[in-house]
This record gives structure tokens, C-alpha cells and sequence, in this order.
């Protein structure tokens, strides 16, 4: 009997295909997993893993013990492959870091990750989530960084009859908005420390 996991392929061609964690996975992101013939006729195969945590708890986690055990896992994953196909060659892991630098970003403020005490009104309440005046200061942690467009999402105007939520999604977008309305002028955002100016 087939159970559903929530894994959706969204990707498949001759040599690989990519797959979707599964929704309430600790990780967001996909896998994919391929094979091909090198310039000397070698069969490659291989696993490319990009994601990231769903939860700060989940994201300490992944960094004191989970990456390494992410790693064990593929490791096992392709010795068994090989062994399956009877080659007994060794597996090669690589991390890619992967930086911003000046290259342009979209950035899409999540409200459930945020506590519910100061965000309730979201269909996934995360408990033990940021506080809004953390959440603010991460936002504005973004200064250095070429962001050319954002959204604010996950607001559920049905679980937030005071508009808790709504005042901060609403400030969250004003944040976003002065980053890149600063970062045009080449001037520090809001909340960032200012040259004292003089008024006339």
C-alpha cells in the first residue's frame, strides 16, 4: 500500500530527476539525483542538496549536529548505489557556500516565523519563534544586501482580529521598502546608525 509523503518530483529528464522535501519536513528544498558518463566514459553519480532550515530551532540544530548527519546519510546513499552495481569506489563530499555578494535579491518575510504572541494571525503559528522587535532587527540586518524586490506572506486575516499580525506584516514591508529605497540613495537604511545632519 503506497503512503503519501508529500515528496512531489519537479524535475525529471534521462540523466536526473529532482524532488521537493515533504511538507512539515525540518527543511525546505530539493534534492536532486543524477548520473552521467565523464569525458573518460566514467558513470558519475551524484547528489546535489540545497535547503534550509524551516525554524530556528531546527536551523541550531542543523549546524551543531544535522549537517553531519545529512552528510553520513548521502554517503550511504551512493556507497549503496555503487555496491549495487558492484563498483567499489570511494564518495567524495563538497559544501558550496553560497554567497550574495552585490548580486540582486528577492526577499520573502515569512509572518509564521515569527511567536505567535506577536503574530497569531498565520495558519502556521511557529511556537517559540522571533519576537517582532527581533524580527525588525533582523530585517534590518539586510543593509549590505542588492535586494531588488520583497513580499510579506503567510497573514491570515481571519486568525488576527486585532490586526496584531497585520501591524507587522505591515512594518516588516516598510522596513524592506526603506532597505532598498536607502540602498538606491547610497544611504544607510532606517534604523541604521545616520551622519548627525543640522536642520535650517
Amino acid at each position: 500500500m503506497p503512503v503519501y509523503t508529500g515528496v512531489r518530483v519537479i524535475y525529471a529528464d534521462d540523466e536526473s530527476f529532482t524532488v521537493m522535501t515533504p511538507e512539515g519536513h525540518p527543511e525546505s528544498g530539493w534534492n536532486t539525483f543524477s548520473a552521467y558518463q565523464d569525458d573518460d566514459g566514467v558513470t558519475v553519480a551524484q547528489i546535489q542538496s540545497l535547503s534550509r532550515a524551516n525554524d530556528p530551532i531546527y536551523e541550531l540544530g542543523f549546524r551543531i549536529v544535522g549537517s553531519t548527519e545529512q552528510e553520513r546519510i548521502w554517503t550511504h546513499v551512493l556507497k549503496s548505489l555503487t555496491a549495487h552495481f558492484g563498483v567499489n569506489e570511494p564518495v567524495t563530499l563538497e559544501k558550496v557556500c553560497v554567497r550574495i555578494g552585490d548580486s540582486k535579491a528577492y526577499v520573502s518575510f515569512d509572518v509564521d516565523f515569527v511567536d505567535p504572541a506577536f503574530a497569531p494571525g498565520t495558519g502556521t503559528p511557529e511556537v517559540g519563534g522571533f519576537t517582532s522587535r527581533e524580527a525588525q532587527v533582523l530585517v534590518r540586518g539586510l543593509e549590505n544586501i542588492n535586494i531588488v524586490g520583497c513580499d510579506v506572506v503567510e497573514v491570515y486575516p481571519a486568525y488576527d482580529p486585532a490586526q496584531i499580525t497585520a501591524f507587522l506584516a505591515a512594518n516588516v514591508a516598510y522596513e524592506l521598502l526603506s532597505l532598498i529605497a536607502a540602498r538606491k540613495r547610497d544611504k544607510p537604511a532606517h534604523g541604521v546608525s545616520r551622519e548627525p545632519s543640522v536642520r535650517h
